[in-house]
Formats: C-alpha cells, sequence, structure tokens
C-alpha cells in the first residue's frame, strides 16, 4: 500500500510528487505514515492546515507546527498563507483519514511561494493588527501588556453593566 503526497521543501525552494510505502495492516500503516510525515517535515509535532484546491477533495497541508520556533525558519505560502519549514500536502477523505492526493507537484506551484523570514514577519503582523481592529469593531478594549509580550482583550460591557477602561 502507498500513498501519494506532494513535499515542499522552502529551503530547497522544491515542490516535489512523493510516494509513501505502508504496510498493508491499517494500523501499522497509520504509525508508519505517522512515523514518515514527521521524518519528511523534520519536526515534533504536525499541523493540519485545510485548504480547497477547486475539483479536488478535502486538501490538506500537514507542517511543523513549531516551525516559527526555529532559529532562522524558511517559508513557503500557500494561497498567501505563510507556512514555517516543509509541507505535506495530502488529501483526507471527510473522516480524517489521510488519503492519496488526487493533485502533482505542477498543480501545486501555481499556489505556492517561497517568501523570506522578513515578508512572514510582516504578514503575519499585518494579520495580527487586522484581528485587534476586529477585535475593537466589535467593541473589545485591547490593550498591550507593559513587556509587549502580547495583549488582554476585555470584553464589551453587557447591557445594564457600567463600560470598563
Amino acid at each position: 500500500m502507498h500513498r501519494k503526497a506532494v513535499l515542499i521543501d522552502p529551503h530547497a525552494q522544491s515542490i516535489t510528487d512523493i510516494v509513501i510505502e505502508l504496510p498493508d495492516d491499517r494500523h501499522a500503516s497509520e504509525r508508519v505514515l505517522n512515523d514518515v510525515l514527521h521524518q519528511l517535515i523534520d519536526c515534533e509535532m504536525l499541523e493540519a492546515t485545510y485548504f480547497d484546491l477547486p475539483g479536488h477533495p478535502t486538501s490538506l497541508v500537514l507542517s511543523d507546527e513549531e516551525g516559527l520556533m526555529v532559529d532562522e525558519p524558511a517559508y513557503f505560502t500557500l494561497y498567501n498563507h505563510p507556512i514555517p519549514g516543509r509541507g505535506v500536502l495530502v488529501c483526507e477523505d471527510g473522516m480524517g483519514n489521510v488519503c492519496d492526493a488526487t493533485f502533482t507537484a505542477a498543480d501545486i506551484q501555481r499556489i505556492v511561494n517561497f517568501v523570506s523570514a522578513r515578508f512572514a514577519q510582516a504578514a503575519r503582523d499585518l494579520a495580527h493588527q487586522q484581528q485587534i481592529q476586529d477585535l475593537r469593531d466589535k467593541g473589545f478594549v485591547v490593550q498591550p501588556f507593559e513587556d509587549g509580550a502580547g495583549y488582554m482583550v476585555i470584553s464589551p460591557p453587557q447591557a445594564g453593566e457600567p463600560p470598563t477602561s
């Protein structure tokens, strides 16, 4: 048994069709698949991000959940969403099981860009500022912590409550 997938490597700036060989036993194949994905991505914890590729079943990119914690992360964007480190793109059968990718590296090339860490950080900062503005627009009070390490979000007052300052 095997699984078709696409490997995106921002370090090498490559997009490659891959085939992961698996044992026929379903439980053993799930363990092997999990181990192989961790090795391909070079990570401890996997993060799954769903994306829509028109004409294909539910698709997801598996990447390093701790990809931002490395000294010099390399990034790629998938539909302009920055993802640090390597990613493996697969399909999902609607019940949470990984199945063969129905797309190829050639299909994926048009929606992937390789970007510098500085660009990816700027994109995250912009998204973060938009999230803060969205909260403020909904009546929340958003105040930065004194050390600059985050924000405190205060719920808008409910009917009949005095406003929070």
